[in-house]
């Protein structure tokens, strides 16, 4: 490990630690302070060009997309969230989106899935599953070519990606 990742590592426990742990404080209270900006972490930036709607998911819940286009489109990012599968959201993740639509010239649909502990494995997998059946059914309307299509996650959606990629 590099002297600069070392430092890295220490100055991101130093700066969490005082964070009380989220299944002390419950799930949903954690999440908030989160979208508040209470801790270590800044609250959310949201895009102005962001379109938030919502879809249908085979277990009859409804999967929040936020989606994100460039003027000309020449395909798909379907963006999974990262955070345990407990934490992170839709509102996390506009100022990325934004600069991958214009740097990829790719729609960005991120995914809301499910989050546990109150919806246990595997109800991630499926709404990403479901999110993915609809941004391919919609590419005509996303202005894409359904061909065109990446899927990408980071920390834990890196894992629900290819969960989803997988099943599909």
């Amino acid at each position: 490990v590099t002297a600069e990742t070392r430092a890295l590592n220490q100055a991101m426990v130093q700066m969490l630690t005082p964070t009380p742990d989220w299944w002390v404080t419950g799930a949903e209270a954690s999440r908030a302070a989160r979208r508040r900006g209470d801790g270590p972490f800044p609250a959310p930036v949201m895009s102005p060009r962001a379109q938030t709607r919502s879809i249908p998911g085979k277990n009859g819940n409804a999967i929040p997309l936020r989606i994100i286009a460039p003027d000309q489109p020449s395909g798909v990012y379907l963006h999974i969230h990262g955070g345990g599968m407990v934490m992170g959201g839709l509102d996390g993740g506009d100022p990325i989106a934004v600069r991958l639509a214009e740097n990829l010239r790719a729609t960005v649909v991120s995914v809301d899935y499910r989050l546990a502990p109150e919806h246990p494995y595997p109800a991630a997998v499926d709404d990403c599953v479901d999110a993915l059946t609809w941004v391919t059914a919609q590419s005509g309307q996303l202005g894409t070519d359904p061909a065109r299509l990446v899927i990408f996650g980071g920390s834990a959606g890196g894992g629900l990606a290819l969960a989803t990629a997988l099943r599909c």
